[in-house]
Parts: structure tokens; C-alpha cells; sequence
């Protein structure tokens, strides 16, 4: 459906007024990140082989770098010690990052355009970037290596991790539904949820008050803790 509604909205704005189809160019390059997901889906199996996968090899570089005892991640730990409310408090960047980015672009569009421009531009490269290490070298997530250990499944189903949790505190769906449709299992690396919050503030920099800064820092660490609480990255 969400296929549909997209088609939907470029048609209308592309047959409405100058300033509606001035908007559509503006969002191309976010009309290309669709793309490119979807693009994702197809190249895969052509370039995310079992052998190339990142598994507990990437485990065992965070247990170097950030391990809390022999053989425990920050993953590891929340994934024991965790709460109802924490759950919440870091559901909620990964529950609203596109609509934030949609609002903070549109909200540019009008108020800035050249600034709105170099957000959507930055966050379409990042992206780009992000697809192609995604395809160069796979990584399995936190979540993959505790379910299925260090064998690497290429079949394996996409899975919402510690927002499953969430689903069953709230008696919804919508976290195990959103990342039902992932493209890609092993694309732990890089958090393209972390680039939303970070093309913000690296757009954002510039030309804004130390309020704005510190605000957005906020959301920018805000993120990086959730997707790691939650078992993702």
C-alpha cells in the first residue's frame, strides 16, 4: 500500500500548482532513497553471499572495543536488563524518525530552501553510501547472532528485535509489521536510522543557535542509545 500512496502523492503534486511541483523536485533525491531500498531487494542475492556475512566477527570486534565483561556487549546487557518504560523511552526515535525528517524537510522547504535542499541531499548520499557497505560488507545484527549464533542464514526472516517487546506492552503490531518488510537482514552496518537525526544536525549547524545544536545532539544520541538498547546495531 505504501507503494501506492507514494505514486499517489508525485502525481499530485506533480499535476498541481508551481510551488507543489517545486516541492517534488526539491524531494527527489527522498524519491530516490525509495528507490534504492527497493533496489536492495534485488541485488542482494547477488552480492550477500553466507561467506561474506559479518557475524560474530563483528561481535567479537565490540566485545574489544566497547565489551562490558568477557563475553558481554552493550546488546547482551540490555537485552537482561531492561524495563517496560525504557522500552517506551526508546521505541519512541524509532517509531517517529521518518515523520520527523518529513516535517523538519518540509518545514525547511518553506523557511529555507537552500538549507532544505542540502538536508535532503545529505541524507540521500548518506543513504547511497550506506546501500553500497550494506552490499560490500553484510553484517548480521545484535539480534541475528543471539537467535541464530554464528551460522549465517541468508533466508533468515527480518526481525523487530527488543520493539517486539513493545508490540506485546501495547497489544499492537506495528513494529514486527514494519520490519517484516525490511530488504535486508544484514544491514547492521551502518544505523541508516542514526542518519536521519544526523543529517539534522549536520544541516543544521550552521546558521542556528546553540539551542538548535544542543536539541538536536540530543536526538542524534538519543538515537544511538536506542539502537543499540534495542538490539539492532
Amino acid at each position: 500500500v505504501e507503494h501506492v500512496v507514494i505514486v499517489a502523492i508525485i502525481v499530485a503534486l506533480g499535476a498541481g500548482t508551481e510551488k507543489t511541483k517545486g516541492l517534488l523536485i526539491a524531494c527527489l533525491p527522498g524519491v530516490g532513497i525509495g528507490l534504492g531500498y527497493e533496489a536492495i531487494r534485488y541485488l542482494r542475492p547477488f552480492f550477500v553471499t553466507p561467506e561474506r556475512v559479518l557475524g560474530c566477527e563483528l561481535r567479537a570486534v565490540e566485545l574489544r572495543l566497547a565489551g562490558l565483561g568477557p563475553d558481554t556487549t552493550l546488546a547482551d546487557y540490555f537485552t537482561l536488563h531492561h524495563s517496560a518504560a525504557a522500552d517506551l523511552v526508546f521505541a519512541l526515535p524509532y517509531t517517529v524518525f521518518w515523520m520527523v525528517a518529513i516535517i523538519y524537510g518540509l518545514a525547511l522547504y518553506f523557511l529555507n530552501p537552500a538549507r532544505a535542499s542540502r538536508f535532503i541531499w545529505v541524507l540521500a548520499l548518506s543513504h547511497a553510501v550506506a546501500f553500497v557497505i550494506w552490499l560490500w560488507l553484510p553484517a548480521a545484527p545484535p539480534w541475528y547472532v543471539r537467535s541464530h549464533g554464528c551460522a549465517i542464514d541468508i533466508n533468515a526472516l527480518p526481525d523487530a528485535a527488543a520493539l517486539a517487546r513493545v508490540d506485546a506492552q501495547l497489544a499492537i503490531s506495528y513494529f514486527h509489521d514494519f520490519y517484516s518488510r525490511s530488504p535486508n537482514v544484514f544491514g547492521a552496518l551502518p544505523s541508516l536510522h542514526l542518519a536521519f537525526p544526523t543529517a539534522m544536525l549536520v544541516t543544521a549547524w550552521r546558521g542556528t543557535n546553540w539551542g538548535i545544536r544542543a536539541l538536536l545532539l540530543a536526538y542524534v544520541l538519543w538515537m544511538l542509545a536506542a539502537s543499540v538498547y534495542l538490539d539492532h546495531h
